[in-house]
């Protein structure tokens, strides 16, 4: 039988895949770190905000699929 994954660790991995828009808002943040403020880097949250959701919903969808058909 194989090892139970935790939800967290399920997130982690789906969240993982968004390495670009991470890396991306993280570069927009540094540029001038010294004058972050609201909205600085409005585009690149979104693109990463957005990742996260399309990864989530994922797994969501998958978790509950399985909670429903008792599937795997």
């Amino acid at each position: 039988m194989p090892a139970r994954t935790s939800p967290i660790e399920k997130f982690a991995k789906a969240v993982a895949k968004c390495s670009a828009e991470s890396s991306a808002y993280g570069k927009c943040i540094v540029v001038d770190y010294n004058s972050v403020h609201k909205d600085k880097c409005l585009t690149e949250f979104l693109r990463l905000k957005n990742c996260y959701v399309v990864r989530f919903s994922v797994y969501l969808l998958i978790f509950f699929t399985h909670k429903v058909t008792g599937c795997c």
